[in-house]
C-alpha cells in the first residue's frame, strides 16, 4: 500500500486541532488543587439537585461514624477485659497452689488424732492473728511503693522492704517463740487439754521461721512491683513441692508429729526465698551502696501507706481469733472439724484474692484518666471493672461450690481419719459453701475499695463486719450441741463476708466520695 500524499496529510491537522484545541499545560499545584477539591463542586451540585439522596447520605455516613465508634468501644472493652484476664491468671495460678501445702499440713496431722488436728488449728489460729496484722499490708503496700519509685531509688525502696520484713519477723519470733504456751492458753486451750503439746509445738517451730515468712511475701510484693508475677508463681510452686514432699517424711517417717508438719511449712518458705532472691540478685549486687536517707524517707512511706490497713487488718484477726478461741473451748471434737473445715473452705476461695488483684490494679489505672483505656471513658472503664469482678467472683463462687459439694465425702475422709470428726465436718458443709460463695464475692469489692483508695472506708466496713459475724455466732450458740456449736461459728463467718460484700457494693454504688467522679450510680 502506498503511503498518502503528504498535502492530505498537512490538511488533516488542522481539522483535529479545531476539535481538541491545544490547552496550556497545567501547573503542578493545580494539580493538587484539582486532586484534592474538584470533587467538591459536583458534591454540592448534587446535594442541591437530589436533596432527598444528599440527607440519606449524610445520614449513611453518620451511621457509618456511629458504628465505627462502636467498634472501637468494643475493642477497648475487649482489651479490658484481656488486662483483667491478663492480670489475673498468674495470681491465680499462685494462690491455687499454696493452700495445697495447707491442705496436705491437715490431712497429715488429722491422721495423727483429733487432738493433733485440733493443736493445730489453734496454732494457725494464734499465727495468723499476728502474722496477717502486718504480712498482709507488707505484700500490697511493697507493690505500690516499688510500682511507683523511679529506677533510680529502686534499690533504696527494696532495701527498705527487706529491713522492714526482717523486722517483722523478728517481732514474730519475739512474740511468739517465747511465749508460745501463754498464747495457746490465751486461744482457749488449758495446759491440761490433749491439744496443749501439738499446739505449742507447731506454734514455736512456725514462730522460729517467721523471717523467712515475712521475707517471702515482701519479695513477691518487689516482684509483682516490677511487673514481674511469674517468678513468685515459679517459687510458689516450689515452696509447695517442698512442704508436700517433707510433710510425710518428718511428720511420720521422723515421728516429730505437729512440729514435723511447721518445719516443713518453714523449709518450704525458705525455698521461696530462695528462689526469688536468685532472680533479684541484680538489684542487690549493684556497686553503690543504699542512700540510708533515701531508705528512711521509703520507710516513712510504708508506714504512712499502711498504717489504715494494719488498723483495718485488725478487724479481720479480732473476728477470727475470736472464732478460734469459741471452737476450741467447745472442746476437741469441734475444734477439730472446725480447722477441718476453715482449711477446706478457705484454701479453696483464697484463689478468688486473684480477682481482688485485678480488680485494685485495673480500678487505680482507670482513676489515673490517663487514656489507658480510651475510648472508654474513667466512668464506664471504672464501672466494667468492678462488675466483670462481681461477675468473675460469682462464677468463681458457683465453681468452687459445685467442686466442693461434689468431692466433700471424699476429702473429708482424706483429711481425717477420725469419724466423729467427719460426721460432724460434713453435717455443717452446707454452711461452709455458703460462706465459701459470699467470700469469692467479697474479694473483688474489697479489691475496688482499695483500688480507689478508699482505705479509710474499707477500715469501717471491716470492723462493722467483724463486730457483726462475732454477735451472729454468740447469739445462734447451740448450746452443748456439737453441731449447734459449729453452725454458730460459720454463721458467724457467713455474717462477716456478707457484710462486707453488701456495704462495699453499697459504698461503691453510693456516688459519695471517690465514687462520685467514676458515676456508678447510673
Amino acid at each position: 500500500m502506498q503511503a498518502a500524499p503528504a498535502a492530505s496529510r498537512i490538511r488533516a491537522a488542522p481539522l483535529l486541532r479545531a476539535v481538541e484545541p491545544k490547552k496550556p499545560a497545567p501547573r503542578a499545584h493545580d494539580q493538587e488543587r484539582g486532586g484534592c477539591f474538584s470533587a467538591v463542586p459536583k458534591a454540592l451540585a448534587l446535594l442541591a439537585a437530589f436533596p432527598g439522596r444528599g440527607r440519606s447520605l449524610a445520614l449513611r455516613a453518620g451511621e457509618n461514624v456511629r458504628d465505627a465508634d462502636k467498634d472501637a468501644v468494643a475493642e477497648a472493652r475487649w482489651q479490658l477485659d484481656r488486662r483483667f484476664v491478663g492480670i489475673a491468671l498468674p495470681a491465680f495460678a499462685q494462690l491455687l497452689t499454696e493452700p495445697l501445702a495447707t491442705v496436705v499440713d491437715t490431712a497429715c496431722c488429722g491422721r495423727l488424732g483429733v487432738a493433733a488436728l485440733g493443736g493445730m488449728g489453734v496454732a494457725v489460729s494464734a499465727q495468723y492473728s499476728l502474722t496477717k496484722t502486718f504480712n498482709d499490708p507488707l505484700l500490697r503496700v511493697t507493690v505500690s511503693l516499688v510500682a511507683t519509685t523511679s529506677p533510680e531509688d529502686r534499690r533504696e525502696a527494696v532495701s527498705a522492704v527487706v529491713l522492714l520484713a526482717l523486722l517483722l519477723g523478728f517481732v514474730q519470733v519475739a512474740t511468739f517463740g517465747v511465749a508460745t504456751g501463754i498464747a495457746i492458753q490465751g486461744m482457749g486451750v488449758d495446759p491440761t487439754s490433749s491439744m496443749f503439746g501439738p499446739a505449742v509445738a507447731y506454734l514455736r517451730f512456725r514462730a522460729l521461721g517467721a523471717p523467712f515468712g515475712s521475707m517471702l511475701l515482701a519479695l513477691t510484693g518487689i516482684c509483682r512491683g516490677l511487673g514481674d508475677a511469674r517468678t513468685p508463681m515459679v517459687a510458689s510452686a516450689l515452696a509447695t513441692a517442698v512442704n508436700v514432699f517433707l510433710d510425710p517424711l518428718l511428720i511420720f517417717a521422723l515421728g516429730w508429729g505437729c512440729a514435723g508438719a511447721a518445719v516443713a511449712t518453714v523449709a518450704a518458705q525458705f525455698a521461696g526465698v530462695i528462689c526469688i532472691s536468685w532472680k533479684l540478685r541484680a538489684l542487690f549486687s549493684a556497686s553503690r551502696a543504699p542512700r540510708w536517707a533515701s531508705v528512711s524517707a521509703a520507710l516513712r512511706r510504708f508506714v504512712t501507706t499502711a498504717g489504715v490497713m494494719i488498723v483495718s487488718n485488725w478487724g479481720k484477726v479480732f473476728c477470727f481469733t475470736f472464732l478460734a478461741r469459741h471452737a476450741a473451748q467447745q472442746g476437741a471434737i469441734v475444734s477439730a472439724a472446725y480447722s477441718l473445715t476453715f482449711q477446706l473452705g478457705f484454701a479453696t476461695s483464697q484463689v478468688a484474692e486473684s480477682l481482688a488483684t485485678s480488680t485494685q490494679v485495673l480500678l487505680a489505672q482507670a482513676l489515673r484518666d490517663d487514656g489507658s483505656f480510651a475510648p472508654l471513658s474513667t466512668s464506664r472503664s471504672a464501672r466494667q471493672v468492678v462488675l466483670r469482678g462481681l461477675q468473675a467472683g460469682l462464677m468463681l463462687s458457683a465453681a468452687l461450690g459445685l467442686a466442693t459439694f461434689v468431692a466433700k465425702d471424699n476429702v473429708l475422709r482424706f483429711l481425717t481419719t477420725s469419724g466423729q470428726v467427719q460426721a460432724l465436718a460434713g453435717a455443717v458443709m452446707p454452711w461452709v459453701l455458703v460462706a465459701q460463695a459470699v467470700k469469692a464475692m467479697a474479694y473483688p469489692t474489697n479489691g475496688a475499695l482499695m483500688g480507689a483508695l478508699d482505705w479509710l472506708c474499707s477500715a469501717y466496713i471491716l470492723w462493722i463486719a467483724s463486730f457483726l459475724g462475732q454477735a451472729l455466732c454468740r447469739f445462734s450458740g447451740g448450746g452443748s450441741d456439737p453441731r449447734g456449736a459449729l453452725v454458730s461459728l460459720w454463721v458467724g463467718l457467713i455474717g462477716f463476708f456478707g457484710t462486707q460484700l453488701i456495704l462495699g457494693l453499697l459504698r461503691i454504688f453510693s456516688a459519695r466520695g471517690r465514687w462520685k467522679v467514676l458515676g456508678l450510680q447510673n
